[in-house]
């Protein structure tokens, strides 16, 4: 019984329905199986919604779109954005990855952590953060949202199989390959543990082995 506005063809056979349901939503349906096209005032495409069942597609400057959505551009602008996360408030500018009932990412701008970069492994950048990037010199934090140089690698639980660690392809520390251990206590010092054949070779101090 929601009051209607139909469009009909010349045979007065309807086409297009706009009505509000009893929710107050305002719904929009295609009576015919066809995509919903956008122009501007000069007749030229600038978005279209694709009629693909019970999903459809959104293109923005594409009239075929591939994904859910597709933004297309073609121009020489190097400064003009293909999409934009804003935020005005006291929020935060994010983006956020699903894997249904699996594993969440996000990732974006922290406002209240100095405007940091970061891509964090929860529902919001303040928790689990896994990589920050500081706006004020673009230091890079991995494990830590405070990096004191332009690389700061922290694990809170490290080891000596943790911290920086160059591997071949096939991922074990053989021939030029190396690793920079995250010591566990004060006396643990630094070293480099490469591998020689299938020997340790170590070069460090403290309470780690010397030996060549």
């Amino acid at each position: 019984n929601n009051q209607q506005l139909q469009w009909k063809d010349s045979a007065g056979a309807v086409k297009d329905v706009l009505w509000v349901d009893s929710n107050n939503d305002v719904i929009y349906k295609a009576v015919l199986a066809k995509d919903h096209i956008f122009k501007d005032s000069a007749g030229n495409e600038i978005m279209r919604i694709t009629d693909e069942g019970s999903t459809g597609k959104v293109g923005i400057g594409e009239t075929n779109p591939d994904n859910t959505l597709h933004v297309y551009n073609n121009d020489t602008s190097v400064s003009s954005p293909g999409i934009m996360i804003e935020q005005d408030g006291t929020g935060d500018a994010i983006t956020t990855y699903l894997l249904t009932g699996a594993q969440r990412w996000v990732a974006g701008i922290d406002n209240s952590d100095s405007n940091k970069f970061k891509i964090a492994s929860t529902i919001d950048l303040d928790s689990d953060a896994r990589l920050t990037i500081q706006a004020s010199d673009g230091a890079v934090g991995i494990g830590t949202t405070s990096p004191s140089g332009k690389l700061t690698i922290a694990d809170a639980g490290g080891d000596s199989s943790t911290g920086l660690r160059f591997t071949n392809a096939g991922g074990t520390l053989y021939g030029s390959s190396f690793l920079i251990p995250v010591g566990t206590g004060a006396t643990d010092g630094f070293y480099v543990q490469a591998q020689r054949e299938d020997a340790p070779l170590y070069l460090g101090t403290a309470t780690y082995p010397q030996t060549a």
